[in-house]
């Protein structure tokens, strides 16, 4: 059971049972029209409640299976490679909690995340260690030589991480994100978390496909002008008249704000202008996108073949990408 394949055999039962969910609450809706004639939908609570538990088991699969070698573990190796990612889990454990997250799948996946990511580091520190006793190399030779050594065992542990990054970027996102709305005359604005947004005014175009209506929103953070947004919202007159929003984003590497354009009243005289908006602030969005380029590094690093000395480690010959 203490195995490298016994890890792989749960980590692809996780993923098709991911597979069969995603599909179920796809096609669910779809069956029942075509047999009833009825409308259902399947939203984010179906989706969130179903494979989040999934996502904190692959997590935890994540961080134990760089430890485990191939056909058994030897009890007190495993022992003593384990003391440090669990160390990790409950370091990061009691952090969210001490940051007021109150979801218990996101504390678990906080906690996780800590654990995988000291797991996946604690192999490239133990083989540069490893490579530098029998070397004599400097810890940044050592390090290289060893990666080198072995691609596709390092270019797998990369998009290991890559998927933790992603991991911590989904659950930040979800258990801190913010959101207020707000009814606002022209010159007034709403506060949400650093950010200020002042509501200056609306606009109005006229697409071959689609009529506009805009807010120009004045973006500030401690007096500072960042910049302006405009949330749309969008009529498609060819489509039945369907309205469609179209928020003002603003990205940074700590968060991402968000505007939509709810509702307004446009009189002619400027001061009688009002919009209702939306104002959500999600953090550490960009970090999923950090995370995949990760992913995508781990895979050309492990796909490029090499010749080198032969790795160190006698687990080291077969690569987990």
């Amino acid at each position: 059971m203490l195995s490298r394949e016994t890890a792989f055999m749960f980590n692809n039962l996780l993923f098709a049972t991911f597979t069969f969910t995603v599909l179920l609450g796809t096609m669910f809706p779809l069956v029942v029209e075509a047999f009833t004639n009825e409308k259902v939908s399947v939203g984010a609570p179906f989706f969130n409640q179903m494979t989040v538990p999934l996502c904190v088991a692959l997590l935890f699969l994540l961080g134990v299976g760089p430890m485990l070698p191939w056909r058994a573990a030897r009890t007190d190796q495993l022992r003593r490679e384990s003391v440090p990612p669990i160390a990790a889990f409950f370091v990061t454990l009691v952090l969210a909690l001490i940051f007021h997250v109150r979801s218990i799948y996101g504390v678990l996946a906080f906690a996780f995340t800590g654990f995988a990511l000291v797991a996946n580091v604690q192999q490239f520190a133990m083989a540069a260690a490893a490579r530098r006793r029998a070397t004599g190399a400097n810890p940044v030779g050592a390090l290289w030589g060893a990666m080198n050594a072995n691609p596709r065992r390092y270019g797998g542990y990369i998009a290991h991480i890559g998927v933790i990054i992603i991991a911590l970027g989904i659950t930040a996102s979800s258990v801190f994100r913010t959101e207020s709305e707000a009814t606002l005359r022209v010159g007034e604005a709403m506060r949400i978390g650093e950010y200020s947004v002042r509501f200056d005014s609306l606009f109005a175009s006229r697409e071959p496909h689609r009529d506009i209506v805009g807010a120009v929103m004045s973006v500030t953070v401690n007096g500072k002008k960042l910049g302006v947004l405009e949330p749309r919202l969008n009529w498609y007159v060819s489509e039945g008249g369907n309205t469609t929003p179209t928020p003002g984003v603003r990205s940074s590497f700590r968060n991402d704000l968000y505007l939509v354009l709810k509702e307004y009243s446009a009189p002619t005289s400027a001061q009688g202008q009002t919009a209702s908006i939306s104002a959500i602030v999600e953090p550490w969005v960009s970090w999923i996108w950090f995370g995949a380029l990760v992913i995508a590094s781990g895979a050309v690093f492990g796909a490029v073949k090499r010749r080198g000395d032969r790795p160190l480690d006698p687990d080291a010959g077969a690569g987990i990408a």
